[in-house]
This record gives C-alpha cells, structure tokens and sequence, in this order.
C-alpha cells in the first residue's frame, strides 16, 4: 500500500496511541465496578460524558477548522494522558470521578472528528477498505499485546500503576504527529451546516447506521464488566481478549478486500449485521465461561465486519461533502445516540436486577445493531 506522508504518519501515530489505549478500553469500566460504583452509577457516567460531548464538540471541531486536524489530535493528547492520571487519582481522592468524565470529553472532542477527517483526506479511493483492514490491524494487533499488558498490570501493582503506564505510553504517541509540519487551509465549519447533513434527506440511511452505533457502547462498557463478574480477573480478561482480538485481525483482511472489490454496503449487509445478530444471540446464553467465551470472539469478529465496512463508507461520504464538517455530523448522531441507550440503562439499573438489566442491555444491542443494513 502506497500511503501518502501524512496517512503514513497517522499509522504510526496510531500504532503507538492503539496500544496505549488497548492498554485500559477493556479496563475501564472494569476498574470502576472494581471500586465500588453502581451499575446505576456507571450508566450515569457515560450518559453525562456524551451528553457533554454533544454540547462542546463544537468547539473542538472550529479548533480544527482554524488550526489543522493533526493539530487539533495533538491538542487531544494532554487531556487524554490528564485523564489517565485522574482515574489513577480516584481510589484516594474520589472527586477525581468528575474531573476524569471533563478531561475525557475535552479529549474527544478533538480528537475523533479530526481523526475521522484527516484519515478521510488522506485515504486512497479505490483502496479505503484495505486501508482500513491495515489501521484496524494496527489498532487491533497492537490491542493484542494491550489487554495482555493491561491485565497483568492491573492484577499485579493496581489500576493506578495501568493507567500511569498508559499516560507515559501516549506522551511517546504523541511524537509521530509533531515530526513534520501540516499543510492545511484555515476553514469555516458552521454547526448549521452540521444539523443540515443530518436532516437532508440524501444521508438519512448513513444517520440511521450512525444511530446504530449505541450497540458499540454496550461493547465497550457493560459486555467487559459481565466478563469480570464470570471469569473474575484482569489477567483473564486479558488473555480472552487477546485471543478474541487474533483472530479478528486476520479475519480483517478478508473482510478489506471484499469492501474493495463488492463495496462497503455489500459487506456490511451480508457479513457484518448477520454475523452481529448471532453474537449478540450468543450474548444471552453466555451464562458459563465457556459460553462467554464464545460469545467474546465472536462479538469482536461481528466489530470487525460492520465496523470497518461502515467507517469507510462514512470516509467516502466525508471526502464528498466536506471531511471535518461530515465527521463532526458523524460523532453528534453517534453521541446523542450512545447517550440516550446510556440514560435508559440509568432508569433500567436504577429499577431492575442485575441480571434483568445485562438482558435489557443485550437486547437494546441487537435492535441498534440491525440499524447497520440500513446504510
């Protein structure tokens, strides 16, 4: 693959940020069950961090439109490396809850739409798919070694020590984006422009998938807290996800080339929803560790084969009708979307047993997920 400059620099960059990020994704709601909060209280806390993210995004967005997108991803490392160093801060100084839910949103608000535009601007037309196998192989393969890493951490010196290590791993990511200077053209991205992508009548199937991706919010959160509560350690998660994660990467490549030569819709509809509906079926049998286990690598396949069809699908668009201005549509719908499923599961925690309230979770994955066809 012959990637330009600056697409070369964004898979180092993401090579060494995937890491650290593998490092804790699987950890973090783990670690904020481990420390006594409620599933009530969890729910809470992702449902007031994108409820905040929708509200600034804004602001993060014209700071890329002004200064540059690899700027506006550098800016996004401080926070994020701040936001480790708060959660490492919570066991002994609780208030550190609500300063690590801010620095979370200041990190996202610069950093994922300008991502998504920058990969957009620099991806090849005719080769985005296998583009993206490559940067879901790096985010993944090097999410092998993290959840490794991560689990044994966290089972040997603490959660705090993790995220110390995870903060000290991103100021090394960091340094890829500062090597060369970006070329970039100060625009103008007015949120009316946004909420006009989202209302026209020509990307109401993209904003329905958009509004799908809820179901990935019950991925990230609530599926690695049931896999603590059946396997019991760090060090087990870890290794399950690992081995989950393997195979899924080399399942990637597949997956890169059939969007390449039949298209993402085509690959999305007859692979990713499909196999999604099975896993998250799986999901309500995985009563066993065993069960859980199977159901784990096949959910991650199942992220794969919608994920990575749908991505490029919304870099096409992007590069179409504006790459910054089609990212910022992308991360409202999916923020507004991942906000409401987390204020329901607030009310269905807040109400239900434990148990009761993992099968409304699973169930809501699979109504969400199957907005995915409509792309």
């Amino acid at each position: 693959m012959r990637a330009k400059r600056q697409l070369r620099e964004l898979f180092l960059f993401q090579l060494l940020f995937s890491f650290a990020f593998s490092l804790i994704i699987i950890f973090e709601p783990v670690f904020f069950y481990q420390i006594g909060l409620s599933l009530v209280g969890i729910s809470l806390y992702y449902a007031l961090h994108y409820t905040l993210y929708v509200l600034i995004m804004p602001m993060g967005v014209k700071f890329a439109a002004r200064f540059g997108v690899e700027h506006s991803l550098v800016l996004s490392m401080p926070f994020f490396i701040l936001y480790f160093l708060a959660l490492a801060a919570i066991p002994t100084h609780p208030s550190f809850f609500w300063v690590a839910l801010v620095l979370l949103t200041m990190h996202k608000i610069f950093y994922w739409p300008a991502y998504h535009a920058n990969f957009a601007r620099f991806s090849e037309g005719k080769n985005r798919g296998t583009e993206q196998s490559w940067m879901r192989f790096i985010t993944y393969g090097t999410g092998i070694l993290g959840p490794l890493a991560g689990g044994i951490i966290a089972a040997r010196f603490g959660f705090p020590a993790l995220f110390i290590f995870a903060a000290a791993t991103v100021v090394i990511a960091t340094i890829p984006l500062l090597k060369t200077r970006e070329k970039f053209k100060p625009a103008k991205v007015s949120y009316a422009s946004v909420w006009h992508i989202i209302r026209d009548r020509q990307h109401r199937r993209m904003v329905f998938a958009m509004i799908g991706w809820a179901e990935d919010l019950i991925l990230l959160v609530f599926w690695p807290i049931w896999l603590y509560i059946f396997l019991g350690s760090t060090e087990k998660i870890g290794l399950l996800a690992a081995i989950s994660i393997t195979a899924m990467t080399v399942w990637g490549f597949i997956v890169g080339d059939l969007i390449d030569k039949r298209g993402p819709r085509w690959a999305l509809r007859y692979l990713g929803v499909p196999l999604l509906v099975i896993a998250n079926g799986l999901r309500f049998l995985a009563l066993t560790p065993w069960r859980v286990i199977g159901a784990d690598v096949l959910l991650r396949a199942a992220n794969l084969n919608y994920s990575v069809p749908f991505v490029t699908q919304l870099h096409m668009s992007a590069r179409r009708f504006g790459a910054l201005k089609y990212a910022h549509a992308f991360e409202t719908v999916l923020a507004i979307s991942k906000a409401s499923v987390a204020w329901v599961l607030v009310i269905v925690f807040a109400v239900a047993a434990p148990e009761t309230g993992f099968t409304i979770a699973w169930s809501l994955a699979v109504v969400f997920g199957l907005l995915y066809a409509v792309l």
